[in-house]
């Protein structure tokens, strides 16, 4: 895995129990094995890292969509079925204390 993946992962890791403003770059250096220096050469600061958390997230649910458009032809069920993958996926993402 490459140090940015490890650096987003972290974080992701680390928000889902402190919340996004809450994670220091000194845990999350620590999360992802690498020093603070290191995590600054990926990224100029914390926002950096929450839009490219995000970023991930919603490239990955758009993929799953296309999948599940691509299978489904009856838009009920379509329907149905994008919005329980998004709930399931995003479960772990978006919360209260995530978006705190």
């Amino acid at each position: 895995m490459h140090a940015r993946d490890k650096i987003i992962t972290a974080f992701r890791e680390l928000s889902r129990t402190k919340g996004l403003y809450r994670v220091t770059m000194d845990e999350l250096a620590a999360r992802a094995g690498m020093s603070k220096r290191t995590v600054y050469r990926h990224f100029k600061n914390k926002d950096e890292i929450i839009e490219a958390v995000l970023s991930e997230f919603m490239h990955g649910v758009a993929g799953d969509v296309e999948r599940i458009i691509a299978r489904e032809d009856n838009p009920s069920a379509l329907f149905t079925a994008v919005v329980t993958h998004f709930m399931r996926r995003g479960r772990s993402f978006i919360s209260p204390l995530v978006l705190q």
